[in-house]
């Protein structure tokens, strides 16, 4: 923010494959199938693109259909082109956005290649950068299969169209969209990913959702970029937002830890909003699917935890619990400099005025009697401190929406630990009531 670092600074992205576990008929030759191997399945990095211009701090890939098909059969021929997965497109620290090619990682296999490590490929410079000379970009999110738009550290909300400009390399395309959005830097940028209205199915996404490090939320509808709505102004910056595909306004972590999904407007025009999730530290990310109503949020505290927003109506109606399915949590001993990951934890129901004060609705400290110590005991494990220890920080949290339904349970995340994992959500088909 408000400084590029030199263009030669050295940075990498990783590319990791996800082998799934081995199916076994006998429950007696079951192992433990974590980073086992490709026969008991796990992770493993396939590929490390070297680029220039300072690490990636946000990365997507590019939805249009760039990847090429490819015949097994011919691989290793001299004559046959490397096909690629696809395009990624990077924020990195000399405040641009950069795309650059990922070829499958089978085709760079040559003899000098070690087996089961991965294969390093330095690449001398992206496909398209774009820059803007007096700003840096920090976020962004795709429109569509080819317009994407870029929050800058000046408030600012940038919109290119790179369909031209990969096709034919030249010079970098100019806006379509250079709108003032904020008075300070742009911290996150949603995009909804629908149509603006049922009759125009084919078109591109019109709504932005940005939230800055001056307190403000704010939405601006491509169509008339010049008039962003405000929808809140808070003390503190707005690092998360989202968009969901299920409800009309945004998700969006507030001041008090909490993800709540703000309504556009009532009836005497005010936004408001009820809380789905909650934390103990600031939310750093919300992840959303397009195919399922499950929400996840990583935050400062070093937690995962997932929800189902369409519960969260229930709040709008007057419920006063909200059940949190937590993913995992992280720990870091700092005298002792290791860290402790927990998980398998079973769902817990909190009370709506935990989950966004830290405390009951009778304050800090209860009454007289047993009662009164065992919720000064809770209120302690649900405090709210904006002090945990950065190592245990969960940056980043996503849900996989490009294989269909069928693969969408799969969840990313990962943090300033260098841990990264990876998820399969399954839902448990429960028997209702007889009638």
């Amino acid at each position: 923010m408000f400084d590029k670092c030199p263009p030669e600074t050295k940075g990498s992205i990783q590319i990791w494959s996800l082998l799934p576990p081995k199916q076994s008929e006998s429950i007696e030759e079951e192992e433990d199938l974590a980073m086992g191997g490709e026969n008991s399945g796990g992770m493993a990095c396939e590929l490390v693109l070297c680029i220039q211009g300072g690490n990636a701090m946000q990365i997507r890939w590019m939805p249009l259909g760039v990847w090429d098909e490819f015949d097994v059969g011919k691989m290793g021929e001299e004559e046959m082109e490397i096909p690629k997965l696809g395009i990624i497109a990077a924020v990195q620290l000399d405040g641009s956005v950069s795309f650059y090619p990922v070829p499958h990682p089978k085709f760079r296999v040559s003899e000098q290649s070690v087996v089961g490590q991965p294969v390093y490929l330095h690449l001398q410079k992206p496909l398209l950068r774009l820059t803007i000379p007096d700003a840096n970009c920090t976020t962004f999110d795709w429109l569509s299969g080819s317009r994407l738009a870029v929050g800058l550290d000046t408030g600012h909300v940038v919109v290119w169209d790179v369909y031209d400009s990969l096709l034919h390399p030249s010079e970098p395309p100019l806006p379509v969209i250079y709108a003032s959005v904020a008075m300070s830097c742009i911290r996150s940028l949603s995009v909804l990913r629908l149509p603006p209205t049922p009759q125009h199915l084919g078109s591109d996404a019109v709504y932005i959702v940005t939230g800055a490090y001056d307190g403000s939320t704010k939405i601006m509808d491509t169509r008339d970029p010049l008039v962003p709505i405000s929808l809140d102004r808070q003390r503190l910056p707005i690092m998360s937002t989202a968009w969901s595909t299920y409800f009309p306004g945004p998700i969006v972590g507030d001041n008090q830890y909490t993800a709540q999904v703000v309504r556009i407007a009532d009836r005497k025009g005010r936004s408001r909003g009820f809380v789905i999730s909650g934390h103990r530290g600031v939310i750093w990310d919300i992840g959303t699917s397009d195919y399922h109503t499950m929400v996840t949020t990583a935050s400062a505290d070093g937690a995962v935890i997932m929800v189902n927003h369409i519960d969260g109506v229930l709040r709008s109606t007057g419920a006063r619990t909200i059940t949190l399915d937590r993913l995992y949590e992280i720990e870091y001993n700092g005298v002792m400099d290791t860290y402790r990951l927990s998980d398998d934890f079973l769902p817990e129901a909190q009370l709506l005025d935990v989950v966004q004060y830290g405390r009951g609705r009778g304050g800090g400290v209860g009454g007289g009697g047993n009662g009164g110590g065992e919720r000064e005991g809770e209120n302690k494990d649900h405090s709210k401190i904006g002090a945990w220890s950065p190592q245990v920080g969960i940056h980043r949290c996503t849900w996989n929406n490009a294989a269909g339904l069928g693969q969408a349970g799969w969840m990313a995340s990962g943090g300033a630990s260098g841990l990264g994992r990876v998820e399969w959500v399954q839902g448990i088909w429960r028997d209702g009531p007889h009638k």
